[in-house]
């Protein structure tokens, strides 16, 4: 499956026409980026990899191949290398929220806040602009949604990224409409871990927990809050509640 393959397998004669053509190669590659999500689902990082840069050889912009590269050097901590891939990627689909994302979190890890919190505002305003105005009923509900998620992500970017306040703020603020979100409480709950406040950290980690038994990072962060000075004694104090 090497890209002289792929490239040989979607050729195409010169007469045929274009938009045909473009079709016809999609088509052709579809067994090749199943390989490859194939091997990516399995955690076969190492195959997926090769894979999805073959197809890249043949089809430069093709969305998935470049938001898969840069998940994969994210998740090996080659975060350059996952940042030249994602932002490929949010520049062939700037309304794909996941690569929006990831972006901001390689950047991050590359000791980039600016640039982090940078991507999660571009999303934000993308997010924002494509709207219309004119979305109603489950557009409009899935814009919101989405919008929604996306001030998350941005508020846990700015705290990370040393903008505390700025960043505490805006959690504090989405918080403020709805006390019982999940996805918001979570990095609210990081801020307290973060800031000391172990009190307010255990009472946000002890109601996730009921209802997320299986997220590894919310038990993590509630170990760390009972692992604080006081941390036995605030359980204890909860309980007694």
């Amino acid at each position: 499956e090497g890209a002289d393959l792929i490239a040989k397998s979607v050729a195409r004669p010169p007469s045929q026409p274009a938009p045909a053509a473009a079709a016809n190669a999609a088509e052709d590659l579809e067994p090749y980026l199943k390989a490859a999500d194939k091997a990516y689902g399995a955690r076969q990082l190492a195959r997926a990899k090769t894979i999805y840069t073959e197809l890249l050889g043949v089809s430069p912009r093709l969305f998935t191949a470049l938001l898969r590269l840069g998940l994969i050097e994210e998740q090996a901590g080659r975060h350059e290398e996952a940042c030249h891939w994602l932002q490929r990627a949010v520049r062939e689909d700037p309304t794909s929220e996941e690569a929006a994302v990831a972006l901001a979190r390689s950047h991050l890890a590359a000791g980039e806040g600016e640039e982090a919190a940078a991507a999660v505002r571009a999303a934000l305003e993308r997010c924002g602009s494509g709207a219309g105005g004119k979305a109603g009923g489950k557009a409009a509900a899935k814009v919101a949604a989405k919008a929604r998620r996306l001030k998350i992500e941005l508020g846990r970017t700015l705290f990370k990224a040393g903008a505390r306040q700025e960043g505490g703020a805006l959690l504090t603020s989405i918080l403020q409409q709805d006390m019982e979100q999940a996805d918001a409480l979570l990095p609210y709950g990081e801020a307290c871990v973060a800031l000391g406040q172990h009190d307010d950290a255990l009472k946000i980690f002890l109601r996730l927990v009921t209802q997320r038994s299986d997220d590894s990072a919310v038990r993590r962060l509630l170990a760390a809050s009972l692992g604080s000075k006081d941390g036995m004694a605030l359980l204890r104090q909860e309980l007694a509640l």
